[in-house]
């Protein structure tokens, strides 16, 4: 891919930015996060190529857009990028919920760009946030993918 966006980059985004860059699976992999020390160290950490402090402007181009926050703060996010989501952009998630998210969101992007494909990587850690982010978190773990 050329491009792959992660919003959200804490233990389950900054844990999937690590396995793509350190895999060499897409041209470009940038972030959003609110926060800008978390910005600053993603860069440095090399979890992201760029870190944006907006998730529209992170989103522009991208192939595959991974939303990797709290189940909560998805569909507004999804509403606020979808204008910025490249045509026939993949979206998907990392939350453990679905139903609720495959039934709005598939609403959200039904006339626009984008198509959704809910996702729950069966992974984590007792940690959370950037700092315990690493590569190796998905590998093995299975994904249950949401229809």
């Amino acid at each position: 891919m050329k491009k792959i966006s992660i919003i959200g980059l804490g233990l389950m985004g900054g844990s999937l930015g690590l396995a793509l860059k350190t895999r060499g699976l897409a041209e470009r992999v940038v972030g959003y996060a609110r926060r800008a020390e978390t910005r600053r160290l993603a860069v440095e950490k090399n979890v992201v190529d760029r870190a944006f402090d907006s998730a529209e402007e992170a989103v522009k181009g991208a192939d595959l857009v991974v939303f990797c926050t709290p189940i909560l703060s998805i569909p507004p996010l999804v509403r606020a990028c979808e204008p910025h989501f490249a045509p026939k952009c993949i979206v998907t998630d990392v939350g453990s919920t679905k139903a609720e998210l495959v039934k709005e969101l598939g609403t959200v992007l039904a006339h626009g760009r984008g198509l959704f494909v809910g996702s729950h990587p069966m992974t984590g850690s007792e940690q959370a946030g950037l700092d315990a982010a690493r590569a190796d978190l998905y590998e093995g773990a299975v994904v249950v993918v949401a229809p």
